[in-house]
């Protein structure tokens, strides 16, 4: 994951592994994680705000496809831990 250096990407900073949970330090998000962005908005995007959410995520997926990354899932959720 530090590897990837791409916009629709969530970057890697650091990682704490000296503690009994071992635990992944990433760039800040803004507008918390998508999962959560969308319930709070839900009913209230566009339908162009959707389409390029949806544009980000697809160039996301084929970056991480030509570093030969493929996810075993994409959800919304798996982007935060609660």
């Amino acid at each position: 994951m530090g590897l990837f250096n791409h916009p629709n990407i969530i970057r890697l900073e650091g990682v704490v592994t000296k503690s009994q949970a071992v635990m992944t330090i990433t760039e800040f998000m803004e507008n918390g994680s998508l999962d959560l962005f969308l319930r709070q908005n839900d009913g209230q995007l566009t339908v162009i705000q959707l389409v390029g959410m949806l544009g980000g995520i697809a160039a996301g997926m084929k970056y991480l496809a030509e570093m030969n990354c493929v996810p075993r899932d994409l959800t919304a959720w798996n982007t935060h831990q609660q």
